[in-house]
């Protein structure tokens, strides 16, 4: 039921790999 009702959540892994993703990305593309 959880999984059904919050299928959107990200796992602390998933925020850290966005992170890194973002820092690899041109400054005028971060700052979005």
């Amino acid at each position: 039921m959880g999984q059904i009702a919050k299928p959107f959540v990200l796992s602390e892994a998933d925020l850290t790999t966005l992170d890194q993703l973002v820092l690899s990305l041109p400054p005028f593309v971060s700052q979005f």
